[in-house]
């Protein structure tokens, strides 16, 4: 079985690559100070692991920061996911990753 994706750019500071990724998104609770529940929706991609390998910077694995830009601009986050992680694998073989992000709006424009 496959999904269809989608080339999106992954950035890292000044670094960037292209990458094919499955758009998902995950809906999870998150109980604040106060003791309520909040529901929370995280725009999710789904990529193949080792697509950071050359890229020079931090850890191999998405982090605090990270930001994918669709085709159309549209600009996504890393946050915080279900468990207080940034990703999580996408199956039992460990083939796939699940990135948590958060629409942030259209890209930054280039300077």
């Amino acid at each position: 079985m496959s999904a269809a994706g989608e080339v999106v750019t992954f950035k890292r500071g000044s670094l960037e690559k292209e990458v094919t990724a499955v758009p998902s998104h995950t809906m999870f609770e998150v109980v604040e100070t106060s003791g309520g529940v909040i529901e929370v929706r995280s725009d999710d991609f789904i990529l193949a692991p080792g697509f950071i390998d050359d890229l020079e910077e931090g850890d191999r694995m998405p982090m605090a920061g990270d930001v994918i830009i669709r085709a159309n601009g549209d600009r996504f986050e890393t946050m915080r996911g279900p468990g207080g992680h940034y990703w999580v694998w996408g199956d039992g073989r460990q083939t796939q990753i699940r990135v948590y992000t958060k629409r942030r709006g259209p890209s930054e424009p280039s300077e």
